[in-house]
């Protein structure tokens, strides 16, 4: 063979190379995030209830501050601000899209709907972390903090 056939067969072994070495590193990130994020869900989910019955303690007499957490099953849930505004998120968790979708709901009346989802990834030392609230959250209590702010409406 003349060199720049053995130079393309050497460039395009290297190239099946490297693509086995990327789909087998997604496989074990999936994988990796298949494991954890149930763990982290079931966190936030406590994080959730627990802030929501800490702020109706805290501010008794302030139902703006109040945000009341229901859930049906292990795979999702429901924050409702209990203002005028009667403002919605309900969150559902999908261990096989790695996400969390959530879908806002403004007003009694449903005046505005939004659908959007949380994502699910794995930083350098494969770390759990959702995007898609604000930046990369690592944290289930830093999530939930997050989310249930933008139900009641507070900075």
């Amino acid at each position: 063979m003349s060199d720049w056939i053995n130079s393309m067969k050497s460039k395009d072994d290297d190239a099946a190379r490297q693509a086995q070495n990327e789909l087998g590193l997604r496989l074990h990130r999936a994988e990796v995030i298949r494991a954890k994020a149930p763990i982290f869900w079931e966190s936030l989910m406590d994080s959730l209830k627990s802030d929501c019955i800490k702020l109706a303690e805290m501010f008794p007499n302030d139902l703006s501050r109040h945000c009341r957490f229901t859930s049906d099953d292990k795979t999702s849930c429901t924050l409702q601000g209990n203002t005028d505004t009667r403002d919605t998120l309900r969150l559902t968790f999908s261990v096989q899209s790695m996400s969390i979708r959530q879908q806002f709901l403004t007003g009694m009346n449903v005046r505005e709907k939004s659908d959007s989802s949380l994502e699910f990834d794995l930083g350098d030392h494969e770390e759990l972390f959702l995007r898609g609230i604000s930046g990369k959250i690592c944290l289930p209590e830093i999530a939930a903090e997050c989310l249930i702010k933008r139900v009641i409406r507070a900075s």
